[in-house]
């Protein structure tokens, strides 16, 4: 028993790690999937479609559909966020895709200069990409998005 309750205790003490992570397998999958769909069984990633290389196009789309997912169970599930009123609501959305979004382009940058420079295979690429944005994503919504706030 006594075993039982340090690991329940030790679970509560990272709950909100825990759940990211878990949470953050779904968004992992959508956002790969997404960017594996487009780039390797659709079209060639290296082709230029308005000024863009399709990896650039599919890797936007696949990123704003894991985000959204990722709003969601973020709030619900892993932060608890208790924001009542509309106007919480819609500010969590707006500082949570406004920092999505710079750690997207950070990501992008880092796809692009492995992609261009480095010259290794775009599934690498956003891979390590992906990695920074997580650990970024990660500490700025606990941070600065889902703050426990009853209303405001």
């Amino acid at each position: 028993m006594k075993k039982q309750n340090a690991l329940y205790r030790l679970y509560k003490r990272f709950e909100i790690p825990i759940k990211y992570a878990l949470f953050g397998i779904g968004t992992g999958i959508i956002n790969f999937g997404i960017f594996f769909f487009g780039t390797e069984l659709v079209r060639d990633p290296n082709k230029v479609f308005l000024s863009l290389q399709w990896w650039q196009i599919v890797n936007a789309a696949a990123w704003l559909a894991a985000n959204i997912y990722s709003f969601y169970v973020n709030r619900r599930f892993v932060f608890r966020s208790t924001s009542q009123s509309f106007g919480a609501l819609l500010k969590e959305i707006a500082v949570f895709f406004g920092i999505r979004f710079v750690s997207f382009f950070i990501s992008t940058y880092i796809m692009y200069l492995i992609i261009n420079n480095v010259e290794l295979d775009h599934q690498l690429a956003k891979m390590m990409g992906v990695t920074v944005e997580v650990a970024l994503n990660y500490f700025t919504c606990n941070i600065f998005v889902f703050k426990n706030k009853k209303a405001e």
